[in-house]
């Protein structure tokens, strides 16, 4: 049995179960083919016939749709809450109106206009749970992916897309494989009851007025539910092909209330994606390529029942990042070998151009005089000398601001002025005692300014006339001090000698009258002036 059933797969890329209360149908897709469809019955027999062809099967995804009687909806409004908050209601809803069921499903369908504006859900359940178990536990031995559990009546919602409807209340029929006449009711294009019925083995010419009776009989009932009001009217899409459709358009009349829409299998084939020629009036086939085209998100299946799935995927992504890997990775190498041939290349360009300046410049050599040093030394002399010009300096600005603080004392005479220029202020100057350089401005305690330069002056000098009062002499050469520290040039000015020593140290010597006056009142003042500031 194994070798027969495996000669007779082919590899196909979808797997697509429809499950009715009769039979497991597996369809196979190849690139939009349809391939052969197998039956399996719910006995002993079909389940082990079932388990070889997993067996022997690659290790495809795989989608259940159901399309059986024992499936019910319900039409709840809850509360608008997001997140955790309405997956917990929904939860709770769900348990209360299909207690201890394990397949369930709901469909969210806007929110009320007026009041609270509640959600709309639609709720579906499988109230036989035991028609899935014996070929979900199958899958489950064989660690066979399942993709998810589908309810056909959601799935026409695509279908009814494609045909189109765009009517307000749409009613689309189709017939099964498996005998059953699908009726599934749309408001707008939100799904709110479907009734599968099956149909009694009829003579061909009795199948159109048995469907437009069912029809009949499914239009009372909306009406009884209220989703329909009698004055409505209903548009009704029925899909069949051949002698079934022929016949239907001879019988289905249009009246005020119901208006039908006759729609071909075969016409329908292209716009699902069905490559080749579809010639049966049962639209199984149009429903399981939808499923295995648009693969949506699971409905019933559990996430026991899921979990080879989330696996395969996983497997799959992995080999996917591995190959963007392995692809970037060459990319990247190709790209580096590229980069080196080029630099490669420009490194020998370069070693060209150096070795003709060089010959150049050696044949240049040759032509020029001797010189008494080379070019190298000329080179660090000329920069010395730039050096040198840059930070040469004259006692300008100190000879500025001594002229214009003599501009107010016409009695002072200066003699002798020393001058130097020094990164520190204090630095001795003229007949200053002190160390004969500055002080390392990286030792702890140095005055030195960073990026301040000074000039440094000792003046010496006389006051002139001088009467022998040396308070006098005294109060002068103190205004003249404060007239020259208001100047913003001025670092620092200090009298250092004055006429008459009153320190605790000096001996008051000399005698009063003329004598004494003709010497004059002698005095020192040291001045630092902070260079590089505009002459105001």
């Amino acid at each position: 049995m194994i070798s027969l059933l495996s000669s007779r797969f082919s590899t196909p890329n979808r797997h697509v179960c429809v499950l009715t209360a009769g039979r497991l149908s597996v369809h196979q897709w190849q690139k939009g083919h349809a391939q052969e469809t197998l039956s399996f019955r719910p006995d002993e027999a079909g389940l082990k016939r079932f388990s070889t062809y997993l067996e022997n099967s690659p290790p495809l995804p795989i989608y259940i749709l159901v399309d059986v009687v024992e499936e019910e909806f319900r039409h709840e409004t809850v509360p608008h809450v997001l997140g955790g908050d309405r997956r917990a209601l929904v939860k709770t809803r769900q348990n209360r109106l299909f207690r201890e069921c394990r397949y369930v499903h709901a469909i969210f369908q806007g929110r009320e206009e007026d009041g609270r504006r509640d959600d709309r859900v639609l709720f579906t359940a499988l109230i036989r749970q035991e028609l899935l178990d014996p070929w979900v536990g199958q899958i489950e031995r064989h660690k066979v992916p399942l993709a998810g559990i589908y309810s056909l009546p959601v799935i026409s919602g695509s279908l009814l897309k494609r045909i189109p409807a765009n009517s307000t209340h749409t009613l689309l029929v189709t017939l099964q494989g498996s005998g059953g006449l699908r009726q599934t009711f749309f408001e707008g294009k939100d799904l709110k009851i479907s009734r599968l019925a099956y149909m009694p083995k009829l003579d061909a010419s009795q199948v159109s007025s048995y469907i437009l009776g069912e029809v009949e009989k499914l239009r009372r009932y909306l009406n009884s539910l209220r989703l329909l009001s009698r004055d409505t009217p209903l548009d009704v899409f029925l899909l069949g092909h051949g002698r079934i459709l022929g016949d239907l358009r001879h019988q289905a009349a249009d009246t005020v209330a119901t208006r039908y829409h006759l729609v071909d299998v075969a016409d329908m084939a292209p716009k699902v994606g069905l490559k080749g020629e579809l010639a049966t009036p049962f639209s199984d086939a149009l429903f399981t390529r939808l499923l295995a085209s648009e693969s949506p998100a699971n409905y019933y299946g559990t996430d026991k029942e899921t979990r080879y799935i989330r696996l395969h995927r996983a497997r799959i992504g992995m080999k996917v990042a591995s190959v963007l890997l392995l692809v970037g990775s060459i990319a990247w190498s190709g790209y580096q070998f590229f980069n080196s041939i080029v630099t490669r290349d420009e490194a020998a360009a370069f070693t060209r151009q150096a070795h003709f300046y060089q010959e150049r410049y050696a044949l240049g050599q040759k032509t020029l005089p001797n010189t008494p040093a080379d070019a190298y030394q000329l080179q660090k002399a000329v920069e010395m000398a730039e050096v040198l010009k840059r930070y040469r300096s004259t006692p300008d600005e100190m000879m500025v601001v001594l002229s214009r603080a003599l501009d107010g004392f016409p009695g002072l005479y200066l003699k002798d002025l020393s001058w130097k220029t020094a990164t520190d202020p204090k630095t001795p100057v003229g007949a200053e005692k002190g160390p004969s350089r500055a002080p390392n401005p990286y030792a702890g305690g140095s005055s030195a300014k960073e990026g301040a330069l000074f000039q440094l002056a000792w003046v010496t000098g006389h006051l002139d006339p001088f009467d022998g009062n040396f308070r006098e002499a005294l109060k002068i050469l103190n205004r003249f001090i404060a007239v020259l520290e208001k100047n913003p040039m001025v670092e620092s000015a200090k009298l250092m000698e004055v006429p008459l020593d009153t320190s605790s140290r000096g001996h008051m010597t000399g005698q009063t009258g003329r004598a004494e006056a003709a010497k004059g009142a002698k005095f020192s003042i040291r001045i630092a002036v902070r260079t590089g500031h505009e002459i105001s």
